[in-house]
Order: C-alpha cells, then structure tokens, then sequence
C-alpha cells in the first residue's frame, strides 16, 4: 500500500513543475476537450471532477470510480504523469482516470472493475481527504484502490474489455435484457465517459445494471454459459454451419477476440442467433428450436446424458458437469449428422416427423400430447406447452427430465428414444419408408386402421407379395423361392434395394426376386437352384416363423445357394439349359413321354402373376406363389429318361447309353432334339441301351445304379478306385474276405450290424424308404432316404476306418459283433458267426433277423437302432458305440481288471455279469410314500420330515443334495425343510399331498412320493424311541447311561411317568428298570446290542421300539469320531466362508478343539484342509462335487483315530435360460444353480415391452419360484401362464464375496 503514498508525493512534485511552466507561458496538456478545464491557470480556477470534495489535484481517484488514477493510465509516455498523454481506452475523448466508463460498454467501471460476488459499493466516505472511497482503502490513507479483475484472463481488466468473458458477445448487449435491449446513443453531454443512453440524466452516472438471466450468481457479460444449459455461449451466438472459435489474438487490447471484429478496433462482436425467433437469443433460450426438448438435453447423446450438477467452481458460468478439460461445454450432438445440431434441428433424425411431436407423443398416436402455447412465463425459451409441473420454474434447465431414454417416448425401446431413432417402432422399415401416401408426412398413414400410424405400429402390414404375412420391405425373399433377393437383385444401381432397377432376366415384366421362373423355362426358381439329389421342399411355415425368419422359408435359412450344373455361364434358374447339351431345360424339363418334344409349353399368359407362365402351371394356374408348383420331389417329378447321373434337363447322356446327348446330334444342326437314326419315334438321345446286373433288385441296373447294394453308402464310398477306373465291378475291395466287395455287402465287416445301419449316427438313424422302381430309377438306384449317399459315421475317430468297416467301433476293446449282438448283457453274443450266408447280400446267417433269405433287406430289420441294438446305460449311446458301456463313469477299457485285453472276462463281484456291463447305482433318487398322524389343533407336526426316509445314490437324502418341490393343498403344506404344516381346524379325516425330490446337481433326476396325513382327536401324542449308542471299559451299570434320554412323547422327552419300559436282556447287556444299562460282568470286548420298546401309560397301543448299542473295551470312554462335511463353493475358489471339518466332530461326546487332536488331511486337485479346519477350493475348479479326506487322532491316545469325507459342491450362480412350463417335472421352473450361495436376491422379469411379469425375493428353486405365470404389471391377470418368447431378466443378489446384479434374455417354450 505504501507504493501507492510514494505516488501521490511524486504527482504533487510533478505537478507543481507543471505550475512553473505555465508561468513562463501557456501550456495545454492535451487535445482532450473536457481537460481543457486543468489548464495549469491554476489561479483561476480548481477542478473536482468527481464532486467529492477533493480537488482534482490532490485526488488519487479522480472519477471516483475506487480505481486510482495512475492503475488507469498506461504510462504509455513513460513520465509516470496520469495526466499527460493520458490512456483513452474506448477514444471518447474523456481519459480513463477521468472516465467512469472506460470502455464505453455501458457498464460502469466501478461495477466491472470488481467481482459479481464481492462486489462492494462506494461508502461515502473519505476521512483521509484523499479523494478514494473508504470502501477502497483497508485503512483511510492506505491509499489501495480497487483491483480490476479480468475475468477471461486475457490480460484486458473488464473495466477495459468490451467482451469479459470472451464468448464474442459484447458486454453491452449481455448486460442488457434482449427485448430491453437500448444501444449507445453516442452522446455523453456531462463529459463522465458514460454513453447518456445509460444516463437517466447526464451525469447522473447510472449505468447499466447487468442481467443474469439464469440467476446462477454470474452476470451474463462473466458468464460463458448465460443460460445454463451446458452449451457455452459463444457456440450458441454463432451459425452452427460456420462455427469460429477465438483465435486467441487481440490485436487492439479492447477485449474482444480479433475473430469477432473485421478489423482490429473494430469492436462489433458476434450478433447473437435466435433461431426459433422468440423473444431469446439462442444463448439466453433452453430451447433454441422451441421442439419442447430443452437444449441440454439435445445436446448430448441419450445414452450419455448427465445432468447439470449445480456445481460451478472456477465461478465462470459453466455447471462443473460440463468443465472437460477446462470451459468445453457440451459439444453439441448432431445425430442425422446431415445438418444443424439437434438442439437446432427440428428433425434431429430426419424421420420426416417433427421432433415436437416424436419428443412430446407418449402414447404412440402420431399426436404430440405436448404443444406449442405461444405462451412463455418464465422467459427462459421453453413454451409452457412443454414445461413440465411448473411453467415458472425459470432456467430449469433439463425441465425436469433427469434420465431421457425412460423419460422421452420410445415406442421400440430399441436404438434411441423417437426423435433420434429412423426406425421409431423398429419393424425395420425406416420410418419415411411408412410415408404410404407419399405425402412427407408419415403421421397420417395407418394403413391397418388401428388407430396407430404406420411409423409407430410394428405390426403395420406394407406389400407382401409372396403373402408370407412378411412385407417386402423387411422381407429378405419376396417371391418366397428360397434365392434371397440380394442374390437375384445384382444391385446395379448401387443402392442395395431390389425395388428399385431390378433384374428382369426374362423380361415378362416380373423382376427376378418377384418372379419364380426367372428364365421363363417352365421349372420353378426354387428346384432349379438346389441340386436335384438334395432338393428340399419349402416347409408348410406359419406367419409367426416367417416373420422370425424375415420372410425366408426355414427350410432356407440363410439363403440357397443357386446351382449350376455346367459350371460355365448362368446359374440353372437363369440358364436356359442347364447342363449345356443342346436341349433348352423348357423342352428337357417338360417332356414326360420322351419324344422330344415338350408335354407343356410357354402360352404367355401368367393368370396368378407369380412369374410361371400358365402353360407350366399345374393343376391350378391361379395358385400364387407356389413356388416349387408341386414338385415336392425333383427327381420323381421331373423326366429322367436314364435314372442315372441326373434327371434329363441336368444330365448330359439322358439316356445313359455312354453318347453324350450333344454327340447324338446326328445332322450337328445344333438340335439333337430331330435326329431319330432308328425311326422308332424316340430321338437318339433319349433312347438307351437295355439293362444288366441288379444286385440289390432296386430296378436299376447296377451299372447305372449308384449304389449296387441300397446301403445309402454310394458305390463311389464303398469303392476306394485304387485301380482308377472309376468302376467299383473292377478290383473292387473286400474288406471282410467273404468274397463280396464292399458295394454288394450290407456288413462290410462281418459284426452283424448292418452298413446301412453303422454308416449314421444311432440318434439319427434313418431307415430306407419303401420306394417302388420308379422312383429308385429316378434317383438312379439310390434309396429316396439317402439321396446324395451317407457320409459313414466314425465314431472312435481313432482311426481312419468308418464304423461300418470298424470291428471296435468305439475302441473300447470289446468288438462290435458282441457289442452289438449281447442283448442279455452277460459278455457273451447272444448272435454269432455261422459263415453261411443264404441269401448272399453279404450279412452272415447268424445276424439275419427272422428270415435268412430275406435278400439285400439292408438295416436286417433295424428300424430303430437306439431301441434295436443293445445298450446296458441307456446313455451316450448303444454299447457298440459307448465308451461307458454300463454309465458308471468308468470307461470300458478301464474295467479290464486283469489287463489282458478282454473286459469281458473281468467280474470282480461274481455276479455274473462283466464290470463292463456291471453300472454303479450312483445318483438313484427315490422319494418314499410317508404316513404321519396329527390332531386337529394343526401346526408343524413335530418331529417329522418327509426326507427321512428318501435316498439319494444309496444315501439318505438331504437338503445339501436335493431340492424339495411341493404345492400345498388346503389341508396341507410340506415346508422347505421338508417339515409338515396342518392346517388347524380342520375335519379329522385322511389327506394326502405330493411332493418331488430332484438332485441338485441333477434337476432332472427327480422322483415323487405321496405324503399322507391321518388327522384325529387323539393322534397329537407321537410317541418315538431312538437308538442310542454308548461305550465302556468295565462292567456293570454303565454311567449316565439312560435310554430314555433321547426318546419323545408328542414331541417332549418322555419320563417313566408317561411310558412303560420292556426289554428283553441278552448275556451281556440288560436295560434297567430306570433305563439306565448294566454289562454283564467277564463280557468280552466288543459292540453289543439290545432292543426296548416304550408304549404310552394312557395309551399302551401307542408303542415305539429302538436299539442300543454298546461298545465294551479298554479305553472306550474316548470315543472319538469324525463326522462327514459338506460346503459350497464357486469356480472363484479360496476360502470357504464359515468352513470347519472339526466342528461336528466330538472326542468322549463333547466338541473337538484343536487342543485335543491332531489334523491330517492330504491337498486333492480341487481341495485342500488347513491346519485349522478350514476348507479352500482351488481357484478355477470346474461345477462339479468334489471331496477330500482328513483323519483326526487324540494327542493323549495317537492310535485312537477317526476319518471322515469333505463334501464340496462347486457351484457358479447361473440362472437358465430356458423354461418349459408343461408339468412334466422338466425345466417347469425357472432353475437358478447355486442358491445355496445367495444370502439374499431379487429377481424380476420383463417382456419385450419392459412390462414386469414377475418380481420375487429370496429365490430358492423350492417354494419361491418363477414357473412361467404373471407375477407382475402385465396384460395377463395374475397366475396365468405367460406366452412362449423371449424375457429378460435382472437378478439381483448377495453373497458372502459383495453384492451382484446378472442380466440376460430367457425363453419359454411349451
């Protein structure tokens, strides 16, 4: 503060040298009109500009604007004398430090010099007579001043700096209401620097008082964001199409960014854009485009929209939400990217519907329920039509849309809300493709009259040509023929649309992809382009599948691929003859008597307009898209004069004489159609030579018949052509020597399975069709089941041999003709090797069937192989094929016990039948009928569980390893514990209820039982003794021994008051009258046992009976026993929470500590026991149930020793995908593995439409369920099955690692 004293001391000398120069003559200091007053005749008069009282002199402020007179001048002369050549920042002629406003912006530089929210105004008062207000001195005397800021940080103080903020827009019209809005006048009468336009009176001193219009505490001149909305000012004052960002230059030192003046000096700023012409500019308005879709919102994606955090830290304007990387701002989304921003764009997708009406239509009609009112109350740019709960909620900025993809319309849910998305109901038609009248104006097209405009109506139906229910702008094969129109549209035009410039190949004025013969040669399309061996006709598909399909056939998913037979030019559905040999497929495909000319010929006439001319129309001309016209089976249907090779239109030698049919042009005029050399009526190339040898006796001479023996395996598979004369009658292979080449043997390798039979998979056995000679000759020899021959199966890709020349098909060492030939599975063939074959087709007479001389009968009366051929598991597959043989998870080769070679001779429990064939009854579930009594009081009846009695491999069953699924009935309910409710009040009578087991690793072995409950007045006291154990190392009354101990009577622990106690005593033990037991004395060591029966006192009928055993002998008191764990775990691994293997275990009857044992446990692959009990799973361990042992022994006794078995299910928590609700205990249920894991959960489900259907806590896979009914906000009332489709699903859920959501799609099926 002192430098500012030392100033005025030197302006004191300065001036008084000023004086003496006037002495010797006149001086002016300076052109500036209004100094005209200090001419230095300081004995006229003395000036005090600011009327302070403090002459000019001896004033340090002299404008009294708290900005001292020397920070006001530049010194740009270098004399340190404000008052000469003093700095005129905005050239009105008044110098700064007598300038109240300094750059002419209206604003009064005491207002600009400091900050909006320190601003402090002139007190009044100057008590040390210096001339600055004491509001700007820390002490009077101090001599401080203001400080100007310099908000923009241009190195321009705002009191200088026409633009503060530096967006381009000049502080004189962002301090100033745009409708108020008064430029300068030019005029300042009073001399104060202060434009009079903001004078109510020259020298009054006013100014303009700044605005800020979204009352964030920024004035608009220092905010870049005037209206909050995210978007910096300086974008929105400017033409979306010619953004300038400030260069960064400011040649003349006025504040104003040089990009915003034409020249330096200039000073005209950026004239703000008002694109919806309301009263607010763009950067004043938070809807520029008034669409009622506030520009913060349309200024960011839907996806990534944040809201403004009312948060703004460098106090610059810019809510902290839209900072980046310092005063970014949202860069504003433009999502046709075509031409303006969305926030100024009216059509932001350019959907030909207005963004006004797709952001404000939330009940899909085509009609905004939001509009336009002219009306504005809080000025901020947003109609009132669109403002939500509040029109005068001022710059609220979002107006109160938090989250836009659930707050704006969206009818498909898909892609983006309406008014960003091209196709608003994602039918896959481009909503200006729903324009159906061509009008621009897709609102007014509701061509189902549904009340619902096409744009926003998925079901809205548009040409279908083929009437697949599919219209042909979303329909990938408009005339239904199989050939996609991508394929028969070569898209010439470049526009990826067959509508437009199709190909016409024959040009009867049906483009290729509406037109089913497209080469106008009388077969259709759809059997042109697939082979004719392979041909397969359209499915019989509803509207539903080819809607899922996008309008192609299932039979055709993903497209045919066109055909084409001679490899040279055309495809065959565009190639007027098809293989090349001089005769056009018109003629070749419709000559059925063989003459050489056609039987059905072009008319051109198409009564159906399907593309078939009517002449090759069938029984019904008029039957639309027909599109193979009854010919379901092309090697039947169409003339195949030979029956070999291929029907005649795709056979080169049509009547398989060995002439191709071209060579048989005799007169070579191009046409063999009229050459007859013979005169018999039939041309050369359809006449053929006569038979020969027909093995298999099909009708087709086995030279022509592509598969001798009828197998299905084609000759050409059967016949390795190792001598390359493609011929398999020449050194044909044998491979089993019985003197019949493979391609006349039906058991190639003599195990007594047929070819036909090992050549497919046993699931996928296909038996030959019962085909008459017509057709084996159309098919030339091959059987209508295999057109096309087999590919021989291999089941032990082990080896390069197929099944059918494979003695050990699964190469477990046991061979196929005892595999395949022991049905009573005791190892031993029940068929064998005779080595006489009477019928000679190859299969021994031991494996023929009932019938001996049954001919080449190929599959020997296997029609079903899966049921016809032994297999002891039932699993995987038969036994010749199944590398298991009897399930037991024990590979075959692996139950060669002695390790000869032979599983067959190992029976290692002498029960006659080998291991191999001999399955474990692991994982048998079996639920038992119950019967329980109960009283009419109702409740939990006590101590009962329907488990008790059910098994799991063997096991008692338990919760750990099955679920129980039950529905309760009005009487009855089964709890998940398996516990029993009755209902109270009911009759006495019987009832019943069932309920289901299903392993938990297993959901599908399951097995049910009936629980019945006798309900009476008396059957409440259950009376029940249990077995007791107890050990002793003397004779005598053993202590604290009592067989009542443990039994009950109604639940309670019965005394000799309620029951009588019998027993029978043995030579060692006896049971006293008091319970308590007495060892005979000199007994042996050793366990004993002996029975009792108690029977209630007032009901001696009511009797129950248990066993107690007793263990004699030295040191018996410390028993010790080590009982079985079971945990879960997940695939995670480490740790399992909660785990110890000693805490059920007991020494002597009480709890083991680690005091008193020693633990002993080896580490397993997946397992390991820690010295403290704890189990770890190893990290990554596969579902599966693992387990581990571990030994305890008594530190006082080592030798006293107990080894129990750690059950580990490892279980990832994993919701299935599908449910099948039809009650036949398979997937009825929505089955979510490892439960057992979840604390809590929450699962809801949602259809297509995000409507609930179910929403249910704490899922258990027993009583809380998801079984394919309503549970939620649906069109369905409550309890009714849901329809088959797909849902989605959140489930939410905690376990012991955190807290987790998992979300994907399920599907019911019926």
């Amino acid at each position: 503060m002192e430098n500012f004293t030392f100033l005025r001391l030197k302006k004191k000398v300065l001036y008084a040298l000023c004086l003496t120069a006037f002495v010797v003559g006149p001086l002016s200091l300076t052109s500036f009109g209004n100094v005209a007053k200090i001419h230095l005749d300081a004995a006229t008069y003395i000036t005090d500009t600011d009327g302070d009282g403090v002459p000019d002199s001896e004033d340090i402020d002299i404008d009294g604007d708290g900005i001292i007179n020397t920070v006001e001048d530049q010194n740009a002369d270098g004399d340190d004398c404000y008052w000469t050549y003093p700095t005129d920042t905005d050239g009105d002629g008044v110098p700064d430090y007598l300038d109240i406003d300094s750059d002419d912006d209206g604003i009064i530089d005491n207002l600009e010099a400091q900050t909006t929210y320190g601003d402090i105004p002139p007190s009044g008062k100057d008590t040390d007579g210096n001339g600055l207000d004491d509001a700007y001195e820390e002490t009077p005397g101090s001599c401080g001043g203001l400080v100007p800021i310099d908000s923009d940080y241009d190195h321009v103080p705002d009191y200088l700096d026409i633009d503060s903020d530096n967006d381009g827009i000049l502080d004189n019209v962002e301090a100033q209401t745009t409708s108020g809005y008064i430029p300068p006048s030019g005029k300042d009468i009073d001399g104060n620097g202060l434009d009079d336009a903001y004078e109510e009176t020259p020298g009054s001193c006013g100014g303009l008082l700044p605005i800020d219009t979204d009352g964030d505490h920024h004035k608009d001149f220092r905010d870049i964001d005037a209206d909050n909305d995210g978007i910096i000012d300086n974008i929105e004052a400017q033409d979306p199409d010619h953004i300038q960002p400030p260069c960064g230059m400011d040649k003349d030192k006025n504040g104003l960014d040089d990009h915003y003046e034409s020249y330096p000096g200039a000073g005209e700023g950026l004239t703000p854009l008002n694109s919806d012409n309301d009263t607010q500019p763009n950067f004043r308005d938070i809807d520029s485009d008034n669409d009622g879709i506030p520009d913060n919102v349309e200024g960011q994606t839907t996806a990534g929209y944040i809201p403004p955090s009312g948060m703004d830290d460098d106090k610059d304007g810019l809510d902290n939400a839209y900072e980046g990387s310092g005063d970014e701002g949202i860069d504003p989304e433009n999502t046709d990217s075509e031409d303006l921003p969305d926030y100024l764009d009216d059509d932001t997708d350019n959907d030909l519907v207005l963004d006004n009406n797709e952001g404000n239509d939330f009940n899909f009609d085509g009609v905004p329920d939001q509009t336009f009112t002219g009306n504005d109350t809080d000025n901020d740019g947003l109609d009132d039509g669109y403002e939500g709960s509040d029109v005068d909620d001022g710059y609220d900025v979002n107006d109160e849309i938090d989250d836009p993809a659930n707050d704006l319309p969206d009818t498909d849910g898909t892609e983006d809300v309406n008014y960003r998305d091209l196709d608003d109901d994602g039918d896959g038609i481009d909503t200006p493709d729903e324009d159906a009248d061509e009008d621009g104006d897709p609102t007014d097209d509701d061509t189902d009259d549904d009340g619902t405009p096409d744009y926003l109506d998925p079901d809205s139906p548009g040409e279908d040509t083929d009437d697949d229910g599919v219209p042909d702008s979303v329909d990938l094969d408009d005339d239904n023929d199989g050939i996609l129109d991508t394929t028969e549209d070569p898209n010439v035009d470049g526009d990826d649309d067959p509508l437009t410039n199709p190909l016409d190949s024959d040009g009867d004025g049906r483009p290729n992809h509406l037109d089913i013969d497209s080469d106008n040669d009388g077969i259709p399309d759809n059997v042109e382009a697939q082979t004719t061996a392979g041909y397969i006709p359209p499915n019989n598909d509803d509207a539903a599948t080819y809607e899922a399909n996008q309008g192609v056939n299932s039979a055709y998913l993903g497209g045919l691929t066109p055909e084409n037979t001679d490899d040279e030019d055309l495809p065959d559905y565009l190639d007027d003859d098809s293989d090349n040999d001089l005769v056009p497929d018109n003629n070749e495909g419709n000559d059925f008597n063989f003459d050489g000319v056609p039987d059905q010929t072009f008319t051109g006439s198409d009564t159906d307009n399907d593309g078939l001319d009517d002449g090759y129309e069938g029984s019904d001309v008029d039957d639309g898209y027909d599109v193979n016209d009854e010919i379901d089976d092309p090697a039947n249907d169409l003339p195949d004069t030979d029956g070999t090779e291929d029907v005649n239109y795709r056979d080169f030698d049509d009547d398989g004489d060995g002439i191709d049919t071209p060579d048989e042009d005799e007169d070579e005029d191009g046409d063999p159609t009229n050459d007859d050399t013979d005169d018999d009526g039939t041309p050369d190339y359809l006449d053929p030579d006569g038979p020969g040898e027909d093995t298999d006796d099909d009708g087709v001479p086995d030279s022509v018949d592509l598969d001798d023996d009828n197998d299905g395996i084609l000759d050409t598979t059967e016949d390795p052509n190792l001598d390359g004369d493609d011929d398999p009658m020449t050194e044909a292979l044998d491979s089993d020597g019985d003197g019949r080449p493979d391609h006349l043997d039906i058991d190639s390798d003599n195990d007594g399975i047929p070819d036909n039979v090992e050549a497919q998979t046993t699931a996928g056995y296909i038996p030959p069709n019962d085909d008459d000679a017509a057709t084996y000759a159309a098919n030339q020899g091959v059987n209508s089941a295999y057109l096309g021959g087999l590919t021989p199966e291999n089941t032990d890709q082990a080896d390069e041999l197929p099944d059918y020349l494979d003695d050990d098909s699964d190469n477990d060492l046991v061979l196929d003709n005892n595999e395949g030939n022991d049905f009573n599975f005791d190892g031993i063939p029940d068929q064998s090797f005779t080595g006489v074959d009477t019928d000679n087709d190859g299969l021994d007479d031991g494996y023929e069937g009932s019938d001996v001389n049954d001919g080449y009968d190929v599959n020997d009366e296997i029609d079903d192989p899966a049921n016809d051929l032994p297999d002891t598991d039932g699993t995987d597959d038969v036994n010749y094929r199944d590398f298991d043989d009897d399930g037991d998870g024990i590979d075959t080769p692996d139950e060669d016990e002695d390790e000869d070679g032979d599983p067959t001779n190992d029976d290692t429990d002498d029960d006659g039948t080998p291991d191999y064939l001999d399955p474990d009854q692991r994982n048998v579930i079996d639920a038992v009928d119950d019967q329980f009594n109960a009283d009419v009081s109702g409740g939990e009846i006590p101590n009962v569980n329907v488990l008790t009695n059910d098994t799991l491999d063997g096991l008692p069953a338990t919760l750990d390893g099955v679920t129980i699924i039950s529905t309760p009935t009005n009487e009855l309910e089964i709890n998940p514990d398996g516990s029993i409710t009755v209902t109270p009040g009911i009759p006495e009578d019987t009832y019943t209820i069932e309920y289901t087991i299903c392993e938990i690793n297993d959901e599908e072995n399951c097995d049910s039982a009936t629980v019945t409950v006798v309900v009476g007045p008396d059957m409440g006291n259950v009376i029940d003794a249990m077995d007791d154990t107890f050990s002793t190392d003397s004779d005598g009354e053993i202590p604290d021994s009592n067989v009542l101990s443990n039994d009950t009577l109604d639940g309670e622990q019965v005394t000799l008051e309620d029951v009588i106690l019998t027993s029978t005593p043995t030579e060692e033990l006896r049971i006293n009258d008091d319970g308590t037991i007495t060892v005979t004395p000199g007994t042996p060591d050793g366990t004993y046992t002996i029975d009792y029966t108690i029977c209630e006192l007032e009901d001696v009928e009511n009797c129950d009976s248990g066993t107690v055993t007793i263990e004699v002998g030295p040191g018996m008191d410390n028993v010790i026993d080590a009982v079985d764990d079971a945990y879960t775990s997940d695939s995670s691994g480490g740790l399992i929470l909660g785990s110890d293997v000693l805490s059920n275990d007991t020494l002597d009857g009480n709890t083991i500590t680690l005091s008193d044992v020693t633990l002993d446990s080896s580490p397993t692959n997946a397992l390991s026991i820690g010295d403290d009990g704890s189990v770890r799973v190893v990290p990554g361990t596969p579902d599966g149930i693992y387990t581990i042992e571990y030994t305890i022994c008594e530190i006082l006794n080592p030798d006293n020793c107990d080894t129990a078995v750690v059950t580990v299910s490892v279980e990832n928590i994993a919701v299935n995908q599908m449910l099948t609700p039809n009650g036949d205990l398979k997937n009825d249920f929505l089955f979510i593995r490892g439960v057992r894991s979840i604390r809590s959960s929450t699962l809801r489900i949602f259809n297509r439409w995000g409507v609930a259907v179910y929403e249910g806590k704490d899922y258990d896979n027993i009583n809380n369920v998801f079984d394919g009914r309503s549970r939620g906000r649906s069109t369905l009332s409550v309890n009714d099955y849901l329809p088959a489709g797909v849902y989605f699903y959140i489930f939410d859920y905690e376990t012991d690692e955190g807290s987790f959501t998992d979300s994907e799609y399920i599907y019911i099926s019926r």
